[in-house]
């Protein structure tokens, strides 16, 4: 059979020119990228496992401002990553999970004198009871009339992710749906208009529950570590949590400095885990993007770097880590972190995290610090 030549050179230069567009869309998603910081309390008389000092948090934004970050709003960002706009290098969110009344008192007046945008996350339960250590409604309102982003954090702070006693998928899914509507009407009724912009309390979520909120037109973000790009799934978008130990000045300047890394795939992909199910391998299926493989360094919760490896094929670039080790109850969190191979971006990490969930042996779910 004769081959026809032009034919055949017209198909490939068609391929090459959509690999040669996929390549450059991929490697704009990388560059175009933010970084979301989570903070709790700014205080020097909160929990420690999840404050921030006034002093650091100051050393924070000063760090920001004397580098060249921009801060953006978090609706201009969520906007940006649901058209694949465009992102500068530099980006950073800056956002608040649960009301506490040192944001107000603490964090509010130095970001108000950069006239900074922020988001802060409420669940309204605590702030309709008036509990103590709370922002009261009309502090959160004073924040949204000078700029500030108000946003959806549940209704009652619960854990979203654990099933009540004979509660099938469904009736756990309507249930936990219904709490998350209720705290956005809640908000809209107290202060106005509110984004679809949630933060899963504690950080846990499972796909089930992303993929419903993605259908009720909702972005939602966890608190597994690294930079957000238009990579990423917008119900599991990551932050990086901040607190004098997880913020202190030297790991705070690598963060915000971090890139997306280019996960397309990660197997098994469930996030909870029990006695039976608890996976042992991983596996991370990358696109084909320049990222210093040699220097890949995977770390497991309490168990510092683990052993992982790296092959190559048509299909991109696949991490391997075959020993996973045992997750202790509660939450379970792996980060692998590899330097950019990029000249302009030297001394840059492209930053993974993923996250599990186990419940005790004797199938009771594990408490919170």
């Amino acid at each position: 059979m004769a081959i026809n030549t032009r034919k055949v050179s017209s198909v490939l230069s068609r391929c090459i020119s959509r690999l040669a567009a996929l390549f450059l869309l991929l490697s704009a998603e990388l560059c175009a990228a933010a970084v979301i910081l989570q903070y709790h309390h700014v205080s020097d008389t909160t929990p420690a496992s999840t404050s921030i000092s006034p002093a650091l948090f100051k050393q924070h934004l000063a760090y920001l401002a004397d580098n060249g970050y921009q801060v953006w709003p978090l609706p201009r960002l969520a906007e940006q990553l649901k058209t694949q706009g465009d992102i500068p290098d530099k980006v950073v969110v800056i956002t608040f999970d649960d009301a506490y009344d040192s944001i107000y008192a603490a964090a509010y007046p130095m970001l108000r004198e950069r006239n900074w945008p922020f988001t802060v996350f409420v669940a309204p339960a605590p702030i309709q009871q008036k509990l103590a250590s709370f922002m009261t409604w009309q502090q959160l309102a004073e924040m949204k009339q000078a700029g500030a982003t108000i946003a959806n954090h549940s209704f009652a702070h619960k854990h979203l992710v654990r099933r009540e006693a004979d509660e099938n998928e469904a009736q756990w899914l309507e249930r936990v749906v219904q709490d998350i509507q209720a705290a956005q009407e809640t908000l809209t009724r107290h202060l106005g208009e509110t984004p679809k912009l949630l933060a899963y309390p504690y950080g846990e979520y499972t796909n089930v529950l992303a993929d419903k909120l993605g259908g009720l037109g909702y972005v939602a973000f966890g608190q597994q570590s690294g930079a957000v790009s238009g990579l990423h799934k917008l119900t599991e978008l990551p932050r990086f949590p901040m607190t004098n130990y997880f913020g202190e000045m030297s790991q705070f300047k690598a963060k915000v400095a971090s890139l997306p890394f280019p996960a397309r795939q990660v197997v098994p992909a469930a996030q909870l885990v029990d006695q039976a199910t608890q996976p042992e391998t991983l596996r991370i299926q990358l696109y084909p993007q320049a990222i210093n493989m040699p220097q890949l360094s995977c770390y497991f919760s309490g168990k510092g770097r683990i052993a992982s490896k790296v092959s190559r094929s048509d299909e991109g670039v696949l991490i391997e880590i075959d020993q996973l080790p045992e997750m202790m109850p509660g939450r379970s969190r792996l980060n692998c972190t590899a330097p950019s191979s990029e000249h302009h971006l030297n001394g840059r990490f492209h930053w993974f995290s993923w996250f599990w969930m186990r419940k005790k042996k004797d199938g009771t779910w594990y408490e919170e610090d």
